[in-house]
């Protein structure tokens, strides 16, 4: 749903301030809107004093700084995941998730395995050397 434009605002707070009789709903229908969005542009004119909608400030996506993280990554990279948030909190005083810190970890390529996996062929083998053993 695309917004109003600014002068069709303009020209719908116009009508409805003068006349009289106007309603949300007559005012609507004139100018091929809903009511609501009548009511609401009323609303912002009324609170604000001006027709225009305010912007938005976009949230980054990620609460955790990847500057720091990537660095933290590097001093510890066996750190456990709740060790990571509890010293992103230590070293910046914001709470984060658990699975916040994951989806910046993930952000930046690590991968959170502590040790590499063995390819398929030498992990048969040691599976083999582990039954023969026992």
């Amino acid at each position: 749903m695309k917004a109003l434009s600014e002068d069709l605002r303009l020209r719908i707070v116009d009508f409805y301030q003068s006349h009289s009789k106007a309603s949300y709903i007559s005012t609507a229908e004139h100018f091929s809107v809903g009511a609501a969005s009548v009511s609401r542009l009323l609303r912002l004119k009324r609170e604000t004093g001006d027709i225009r909608v305010p912007n938005r400030q976009k949230k980054s996506r990620l609460k955790v700084n990847l500057d720091w993280l990537n660095e933290h990554a590097k001093v510890n990279p066996n750190a456990r995941l709740k060790d990571r948030v509890a010293d992103y909190e230590a070293a910046t005083g914001v709470t984060v998730a658990i699975s916040s810190m994951w989806a910046a970890i993930t952000a930046l390529g690590w991968t959170h395995k502590k040790r590499p996996s063995l390819p398929k062929s030498e992990s048969r083998i040691v599976s083999r050397h582990l039954e023969k053993s026992s």
